[in-house]
């Protein structure tokens, strides 16, 4: 049962007033019901008490949710990257190597496009009864992934998998912030943050071994006992305020209307920068018919957010707080940064150093390791120090560095120079992800904890989508300028005919499929220096890439110095309204 205190309200403006007038300095405070409390910013609250601070301690109920929450947030998150590595021969297996790309991109499709919804939902229908749900949806979708008996159906239940592992990283963010007092928040967000980053990076390589050692259905049937246990945790482990109303006054609160608008808008963006350059040309009538639809259907979402919607999903109010919108913004240039190396560091250590899958993954490892400790250590300093304020600047300065000095690796670049960039940039992922989640979940109003926060890690995951996308046309674009220059040098060089160019050539665009082209005709000489050429376009490709990345977080940074330092032990949490 809820209980109510009246807490004794004192703003910086009045304290300005009653040092013009020493009269005022002696008139009593004035009495705040709490739930007036939300819609006010910088404030110092006092309870009536002898401590400046409502400072609640971390149960052990609370602990042992978090760990399933984490638990289940590598697992949803594992499953978006491992079945990159498994593609080949799922596509062979199934016979589906026309479409087998879809695997991959109807998760993230359905993952990202309903993420902003989970926190208004959740609000609705109960935060544990959503999470709860989204779980078994989860569970029962992976085990017929492994199950699939042909690609449409392995599609399919992707589609389905991909909305309930959206659900589960969206709200396990939510869930520690309702069970986890806001003083010790970074603590705890760091840790989300670190297993996010870690798992989506070594999800390749784990379904590559996968893929050597036993089967590619074992991807999906592996994390089904992990998945069961978490469910086990999320319903004895939660302990929130439930839902009012019945389910039928439940369905007509939700912003139908809404749903659909943002839903869509999510959908056409995405479709557009997943064909994008790939299954058609970004000129194409397709990829702009999408981006035009997305831009309409986002201009009338927020319209109707702000006109006329009862419960907002996305409660706009939300950006009127400057700390919020920065540390979105500052999400959304992490999340570019974070999935763009985390896709093309690989590029490089798999093709210009010639390393396999399982080699590229160790080597990749500084990215990772130091995205973790720097995740983890940025929450620990938040949590003992109650200050923030430099923490997004600094993690996107990192970011930025970083990644600025991936442009001189080379075919003969040192360990230790290919270590340095990815432990400054990965460093730098790890303090922007967990700090930015931790200023948008305490720099909104407590009873907007669900929205404000999976917004927030949408916006990271829309940055990630389109940092991928803009990765991916550089490199291409720089790619195909290139290649035929490299390749009429070679051929000059050693008086190849424009037959072996063209086999050669059509070798580098079949040989991840099933009917890779036959090269064994072409000389050992040739094929060396063919294979060079291919290696020094891909070198110049991965480059303009990566400084085009370093220049775009660089943006991020005229945002993220603007951040404003609220003191997290000011903020209450209502503990007593929680079951």
């Amino acid at each position: 049962m809820s209980t109510e205190h009246t807490l004794t309200l004192t703003t910086r403006s009045a304290d300005t007033n009653a040092n013009a007038d020493p009269e005022k300095q002696t008139s009593p405070p004035q009495e705040v019901h709490p739930k007036e409390l939300e819609a006010m910013e910088n404030v110092t609250l006092k309870k009536e008490t002898p401590k400046d601070d409502i400072v609640t301690e971390v149960t052990p109920t609370a602990t042992f949710t978090v760990a399933s929450m984490s638990l289940i947030k590598a697992i949803a998150t594992l499953s978006s990257t491992l079945v990159a590595t498994m593609l080949p021969t799922i596509a062979r297996d199934l016979n589906g190597q026309s479409n087998y790309a879809w695997v991959g991109t109807g998760y993230l499709l359905s993952s990202t496009a309903l993420s902003p919804a989970w926190g208004s939902l959740s609000d609705i229908f109960g935060l544990k009864s959503v999470i709860i749900f989204n779980i078994v949806e989860f569970l029962i979708f992976t085990a017929l992934c492994g199950a699939s008996t042909s690609m449409t159906m392995l599609i399919f239940s992707r589609v389905m998998q991909g909305i309930g592992g959206g659900a589960i990283i969206a709200l396990s963010f939510v869930v520690v912030g309702e069970v986890i007092p806001p003083e010790q928040l970074g603590s705890f967000t760091g840790i989300l943050a670190a297993i996010a980053g870690s798992t989506a990076a070594i999800g390749p390589l784990v379904g590559g071994l996968l893929v050597d050692h036993l089967n590619w259905r074992w991807g999906f049937y592996i994390v089904l006992p992990f998945s069961a246990l978490t469910l086990v945790g999320a319903i004895f482990g939660i302990k929130v305020k439930p839902a009012t109303g019945t389910f039928r006054e439940q369905i007509h609160r939700v912003d139908h209307f809404g749903l659909l608008l943002l839903t869509g808008a999510c959908t056409v963006l995405l479709l557009a920068l997943s064909w994008g350059g790939g299954t058609y040309t970004w000129t194409s009538g397709e990829v702009i018919g999408c981006f035009v639809l997305a831009i309409v259907a986002f201009a009338a979402f927020v319209r109707w957010e702000a006109k006329h919607a009862k419960e907002p999903i996305v409660p706009l109010q939300l950006f009127k707080t400057r700390n919020y919108t920065i540390a979105v913004i500052s999400l959304f240039f992490g999340g570019w940064a974070m999935y763009g190396l985390s896709y093309f560091i690989p590029v490089y250590f798999q093709t210009v150093r010639g390393m396999s899958a399982t080699e590229s993954g160790v080597n990749n490892l500084p990215f990772t390791a130091f995205m973790i400790v720097f995740s983890i250590g940025t929450g620990l300093v938040t949590t003992r120090t109650g200050r923030y304020r430099w923490f997004p600047s600094v993690g996107l300065v990192l970011i930025t560095v970083g990644t600025g000095i991936f442009y001189i690796w080379d075919t003969d670049t040192a360990v230790i120079m290919e270590i340095i960039p990815q432990a400054l940039s990965g460093a730098g992922v790890g303090v922007i992800t967990n700090v930015g989640q931790m200023i948008a979940q305490t720099s909104a109003p407590h009873s907007l904890n669900g929205p404000a926060t999976t917004t927030a890690n949408f916006m990271r995951l829309l940055g990630g989508a389109i940092g991928i996308a803009v990765f991916e046309t550089i490199f291409a674009n720089v790619l195909t300028s290139k290649l035929p220059g490299y390749f009429a040098g070679v051929a000059a060089q050693l008086q190849l005919s424009p037959d072996v160019i063209a086999l050669y050539s059509s070798y580098l665009n079949t040989r991840y499929s099933t009917q890779r082209t036959d090269i064994s005709s072409i000389s050992t000489d040739a094929l060396a220096a063919l294979n060079g050429a291919y290696i020094r376009a891909t070198i110049d490709g991965l480059r303009l890439s990566f400084i085009s990345g370093a220049a775009v977080v660089a943006v991020g940074i005229l945002f993220a110095v603007f951040t404003k330092h609220v003191p997290l032990k000011k903020t209450v949490v209502h503990v007593d309204e929680r079951e």
